[in-house]
């Protein structure tokens, strides 16, 4: 697996970063609460034990957020945005599954724009997202896991200025927004 640590001159079409990810319960919840998608085949186990899926799914977008978790972070890390991205569901995510999310260099283009090939599959090996992935990426490289450049004098660390932790506290501070109703289920607990 490739880490954050290359430049962007480094890359070459068939680099390719990996990472794999266990679905939880938790998180379809939490997925379903940041956007409002309650559709109970997600949910609801006796509603969804009556669809063709015959037990609960976990939201599509949740699996492809596998995906942009990887060029985020690692391929071509921090920095990237995305700029456009296909998805192609191939087959449902299940609690529990451990999802195997793959990006690949396609091309690079000199003003920074990067097309990846994109995939998830099941721990059966059975593929549940293909797609591809278009990001714009800064030409300097950046270090984030030790705040250490190795090489090149452009290399600078990248230090997130919050933590998740911290940031959620903000948020809790201040919810509801004043004139804000929430939506059902949303909010604090």
């Amino acid at each position: 697996m490739h880490t954050a640590n290359h430049a962007f001159t480094d890359w070459k079409p068939g680099n390719s970063a990996t990472s794999a990810r266990t679905v939880k319960q938790s998180e379809i919840a939490s997925f379903a609460e940041i956007t409002g998608d309650t559709n109970p085949v997600h949910l609801d186990e006796a509603y969804a034990a009556t669809t063709r899926f015959g037990r609960r799914i976990a939201h599509g977008m949740l699996t492809a957020s596998h995906i942009s978790a990887v060029l985020g972070t690692n391929l071509p890390g921090p920095g990237a945005i995305y700029l456009e991205q296909s998805l192609k569901f191939l087959a449902p995510v299940h609690i529990n599954d451990t999802i195997i999310t793959r990006v690949e260099v396609r091309s690079l283009s000199d003003k920074g724009i990067m097309v990846l090939d994109c995939s998830c599959t099941n721990q059966k090996g059975v593929a549940v997202i293909s797609g591809q992935a278009t990001v714009l990426y800064k030409r300097s490289s950046v270090a984030v896991s030790d705040g250490t450049a190795s090489g090149r004098s452009d290399r600078r660390a990248v230090k997130p200025a919050a933590s998740v932790a911290s940031l959620r506290a903000a948020d809790d501070a201040v919810w509801p927004p004043a004139g804000v109703t929430p939506l059902r289920g949303a909010g604090k607990k």
